[in-house]
């Protein structure tokens, strides 16, 4: 495997908030650990508030962290950095958002919003900006570049401002890009040809990636090693196909009877729970997910289980492993 990229080690992230008078705490990660090698996609999976999009912004320093720490080539970033090296990281880091239609400002140009990293992190002489542009938005699939540069947001498709985005990302060289649920607001039939893109782009230019998708079936196809999410807590992580296949945490589980499949015993498979994803105000005490577990014990009420190491680079949060 490549050489690791980004580290994550124990982090944790709360927000406070005051509520009847009392400063209390959304628990957004707790004791997360993750690791991301140079040319690799990693997706995060999980549902709707179990923390994946504060993940990635506690990556592209969004936010700060409470406790743990954060590696990027060797060097620690989780504390303060100066000027040059926030603006070096942030060249380095890039974030694709889930909103197309939000992430662009509407008031400029394709060509003025294409135009500001080369001016930011000084890129290209002026004269060769707009040669630039032209070449990026070939590359994604927006040509002749003529036909969209002079276009404002609102008159792209969907699909074509993500692309926009894209290329806003791809024009600074990134070495690590953290693509927030960014087909989740495009029609099915635009999702395949921008995850192709992001593929295309990884073995092209060996950029890695934080893809984050509450699809499993979509983080099966496009990222290498899967981690799965919950309530603020990494439940299971590994290789993409051995997450997929062995599913040994019973969330792992139930995202995967939930998914997209081809096989004929589909519905057999198909498993149950009782309730939401809990508030994070107030987690559950021991395992986060024995609220709506299956196959919950009495144990799993007070007991966190750490993350074990059940096969090659396959680890899991559960004392039912």
């Amino acid at each position: 495997m490549n050489k690791r990229l980004l580290e994550l080690n124990n982090v944790t992230k709360h927000f406070p908030i005051h509520k009847l008078g009392k400063k209390r705490f959304v628990h957004a990660m707790d004791d997360v650990s993750l690791s991301i090698h140079q040319g690799e996609i990693l997706s995060i999976v999980g549902e709707s508030g179990s923390g994946k999009t504060t993940t990635a912004k506690v990556i592209a320093k969004l936010y700060n962290i409470d406790s743990g720490s954060i590696t990027f080539q060797g060097n620690r970033i989780d504390g303060k950095l100066t000027r040059n090296e926030m603006l070096k990281y942030r060249k380095n880091v890039q974030m694709i958002f889930q909103d197309p239609f939000g992430s662009l400002n509407p008031t400029h140009t394709i060509r003025s919003i294409l135009e500001r990293p080369f001016i930011i992190h000084n890129l290209a002489p002026k004269e060769e900006i707009e040669n630039r542009i032209k070449e990026i938005l070939v590359q994604v699939g927006m040509d002749p570049p003529e036909q969209f540069m002079r276009k404002f947001p609102h008159e792209l498709s969907g699909g074509q401002r993500q692309r926009v985005n894209i290329a806003r990302v791809m024009s600074v060289n990134p070495v690590l890009l953290l693509a927030d649920e960014p087909t989740s607001m495009l029609d099915v039939s635009i999702r395949m040809i921008i995850m192709n893109m992001i593929k295309e782009f990884r073995d092209k230019h060996n950029i890695s990636y934080l893809y984050i998708t509450h699809d499993l079936a979509g983080a099966r196809y496009i990222a290498d090693r899967i981690a799965v999410m919950y309530a603020g807590m990494i439940m299971e992580i590994g290789k993409a196909d051995n997450v997929i296949q062995q599913a040994y945490h019973p969330y792992t589980q139930l995202l995967k009877s939930a998914a997209p499949q081809p096989e004929r015993d589909f519905r057999k498979q198909k498993l149950t729970t009782k309730g939401d994803i809990p508030s994070l105000i107030e987690p559950p005490s021991g395992c986060r997910f024995h609220p709506r577990c299956p196959a919950a014990v009495p144990e799993c009420k007070n007991y966190i289980p750490p993350m074990t190491e059940v096969d090659k680079d396959h680890f899991v949060r559960c004392i039912l492993k």
